[in-house]
């Protein structure tokens, strides 16, 4: 055996024996001693600090390591003062380590209950332990987290870093749900990373209020991070999806507008001013698609569809009858849509407020003043304003 592998198998070995804190939830019962909790529970209560003075660090292992799966009662009693008698950061750190794992067990908050008593009663509080001595003689740790969060810390990154919580660990994705579900707006840009984490990785029924929560604050016009972005990519849109069931129709419609925004934004990057004027009728869209077989964004806003191509700085207008007669004719018999018609000349829309004209597709300029044209025709088309025009015709 040369002297690299000799190194190896030294190191292999002492590893075995050996694990970071945070690795303590995950090291397989079997490298710790047996039947050292089954002795525990028959001590005296009298003789809890000697048979505690005799074990050996791995022996309070073994102890800290079974502790969930004891009975209450008087199992807990026992064995929670024979590792209270060894207080010491070290245990306080296994215990903790092993809570943010495990932390629905109600054994290991009766155990974090006793070592904060224990901590009052021998006026010793380690640094690393101040989540046991902020939180552990309440029933329930969140609500005090969620008053830090909200009126002190504001930021889980600080959070997590002050109370020493592992932010990959279980008890940091419930932290994040449980605080974000209900917070302002304000604290979820300032946490928008955290709401992203939270997203990709709880169960899709833990984030329904969470996700809510976001949707119903944001403005669809101005969302300032990635939020939304990972919550399409879980759940895709309303329209698209089953995962949308346990959300409120307003949050659904909602996020259906900001899907046609991000949608229009990303198909519109090379004519900005497309989206700056469409965008302003979201309010509106009933869905938004990719016409199958072309490179168009059809617009369907319930009275109005709009058709749009990527490379062409015009748009395409129609009233929706008019354009569900195209349509079928176009599968039916073949005969093209007047949008894929490039060449032909159109009428626009100035042409259409102003000098009277008629045709079934209309041209949207989106320069200069007509964009004011643009406008004027979606709030007619739409029934957001009288058509003056028609009604002076008649």
């Amino acid at each position: 055996m040369n002297e690299k592998t000799q190194l190896r198998t030294a190191l292999k070995q002492i590893s075995e024996k050996f694990f970071a804190f945070r690795e303590f939830p995950y090291v397989e019962r079997d490298r710790l001693p047996e039947g050292v909790t089954e002795s525990a529970a028959e001590v005296g209560e009298e003789y809890a600090d000697s048979y505690g003075a005799s074990l050996s660090g791995k022996e309070l292992e073994a102890l800290i390591m079974d502790f969930p799966s004891l009975e209450p009662g008087e199992d807990w009693e026992r064995v929670g003062s024979i590792l209270t008698s060894r207080f010491s950061p070290r245990l306080i750190n296994l215990i903790f380590n092993l809570y943010q794992v495990e932390y629905h067990s109600d054994a290991l908050k009766f155990l974090i209950r006793k070592f904060a008593e224990e901590a009052d009663r021998r006026r010793q509080h380690p640094e690393l332990g101040r989540f046991f001595w902020h939180f552990g003689k309440q029933e329930d740790y969140i609500p005090g987290i969620k008053t830090i969060f909200r009126e002190e810390i504001f930021e889980l990154d600080r959070l997590f870093q002050v109370y020493e919580i592992g932010e990959e660990t279980p008890y940091a994705l419930e932290i994040r749900r449980r605080c974000l579900e209900d917070a302002g707006y304000p604290l979820l840009l300032k946490n928008a990373g955290h709401l992203v984490y939270l997203i990709e990785n709880a169960p899709e029924e833990q984030i329904v209020e969470a996700v809510t929560n976001h949707i119903l604050s944001f403005d669809v016009l101005d969302p300032s991070n990635g939020v939304n972005e990972a919550v399409l990519r879980r759940l895709s849109e309303p329209s698209q999806s089953g995962k949308w069931g346990g959300y409120s129709g307003e949050a659904k419609r909602k996020f259906s507008q900001w899907c046609f925004c991000h949608r229009l934004k990303l198909h519109t990057l090379g004519f900005p001013g497309k989206y700056k004027t469409l965008s302003l009728f979201y309010e509106k869209v009933r869905r938004c698609y990719e016409m199958e077989g072309t490179p168009a964004l059809v617009m369907d806003f319930d009275q109005v569809v709009i058709a749009d191509f990527p490379d062409d700085p015009h748009s395409y207008f129609y009233l929706k009858d008019d354009f569900n007669r195209e349509i079928k004719k176009w599968k039916e018999f073949g005969y093209q849509p007047s949008f894929l018609k490039k060449d032909e000349p159109r009428i626009s829309a100035r042409d259409h407020i102003i000098e009277n004209k008629e045709d079934v597709c209309l041209l949207l300029r989106y320069e200069g003043v007509d964009k004011l044209y643009i406008k004027e025709l979606m709030e007619i088309g739409l029934g957001l304003v009288p058509d003056f025009r028609r009604m002076n015709l008649e």
